[in-house]
């Protein structure tokens, strides 16, 4: 059987650990997707927003169930499904590559398609906004 290798995409780091994000991952729904998911108890608190160069086609690697967080901006906020695709991310594009990482997809946020993504990662160095970056998306 041939290996294929990763394919990888260029994008920009537009806003990077989202307040909104972090205080999610704090206040409780970090410990509700590691619960679900071990592995995702290396990411860091926040998020990573990047529009990519091209299009990437979301494949996940894990789904929650439904899962009620109360979210802290709306007390009345329904359950949400988390998905995760793994990926690598380097950063910057020319930079480390940081194993540990995912793009995510709330199922309630309508702002991510395939050009914005939301990721979820290691604490990552240095990391600022305006800043080109990579997704190295392994292959199966």
């Amino acid at each position: 059987m041939a290996v294929v290798a990763p394919s990888s995409i260029l994008g920009t780091v537009w806003s990077n650990n989202r307040p909104g994000a972090r205080r999610s991952l704090c206040e409780g729904l970090k410990a509700l997707l590691v619960k679900q998911f071990a592995e995702l108890d290396a990411i860091y608190w926040g998020s990573i927003n990047v529009w990519l160069d091209e299009a990437l086609e979301f494949r996940p690697d894990l789904e929650t169930p439904p899962i009620e967080w109360k979210a802290w901006f709306d007390p009345n906020w329904p359950p949400e499904v988390f998905r995760f695709q793994r990926i690598k991310f380097q950063y910057p594009e020319d930079g480390w590559v940081y194993d540990k990482a995912w793009i995510w997809w709330p199922s309630l946020n309508h702002k991510l398609d395939e050009f914005s993504i939301e990721i979820v990662a290691e604490e990552v160095s240095g990391l600022k906004s305006d800043t080109r970056c990579r997704i190295i998306v392994p292959q199966s």
